[in-house]
C-alpha cells in the first residue's frame, strides 16, 4: 500500500496532467481559429506567430485558475510541473503534426527556428515557466528555509 506523501504526489501529477489536457483542448481551439480566422487575413506565418501568444495568454490564464487545485506545494515541484507540461506538449505537437496533419520535420521545426520568425519555443518556455509564475502571480508565498508554497491566510507560510 502506497504511503500518504506518495498519494499525495500522484494526485499532484494527476492534476497537472488534466490541466495539460485542458491546455491541449483550449489550443486547438485556438490553433482552430487561427486557421479559419487569422491565417486569411494575415497569412501563415503571422497567424502562427500572433497564435503564440494568444495561446501564452491562455496557458497564463488556465495556469492561474487551476495551479492551487494542483496542489504543487515546493518549487521543485512546480518547476517538475512546469517540465511535464512542455515535454507533453513538444511529443505532442510534433506527433499531431508529423503523424496526424502529415506535415514535413522542416514544417514542423520552422515554427521552432526564431530566425525564421518560429515563435513556439517561447510559447514552450511560458508554459514550464507558468507554474512558478502564476503561483507568484495568486500570492503564494515559497518559504525559502523550506522550499514550501503556501498561500495567505494558511499556516507555515513564508
Amino acid at each position: 500500500m502506497e504511503d500518504s506523501s506518495g498519494q499525495v504526489m500522484a494526485m499532484m501529477w494527476r492534476r497537472a496532467f488534466a490541466v495539460w489536457v485542458v491546455f491541449i483542448v483550449v489550443e486547438s481551439i485556438n490553433g482552430v481559429f487561427r486557421r479559419l480566422v487569422l491565417e486569411s487575413r494575415i497569412g501563415d506565418l503571422s497567424a502562427r506567430q500572433v497564435s503564440v501568444f494568444t495561446g501564452s495568454v491562455l496557458i497564463l490564464g488556465i495556469a492561474y485558475l487551476l495551479i492551487d487545485w494542483i496542489q504543487a506545494r515546493n518549487r521543485r515541484q512546480l518547476a517538475f510541473v512546469g517540465m511535464m507540461w512542455v515535454g507533453l506538449t513538444l511529443t505532442f505537437e510534433l506527433g499531431a503534426g508529423r503523424y496526424l496533419f502529415d506535415y514535413s520535420w522542416d514544417r514542423i521545426l520552422s515554427d521552432f527556428n526564431l530566425g525564421k520568425g518560429g515563435f513556439l519555443g517561447i510559447g514552450l518556455l511560458v508554459m514550464g515557466l507558468a507554474p512558478q509564475a502564476v503561483s507568484g502571480f495568486r500570492g503564494a508565498r515559497i518559504s525559502r528555509t523550506t522550499g514550501t508554497r503556501s498561500l495567505p491566510g494558511e499556516e507555515g507560510g513564508g
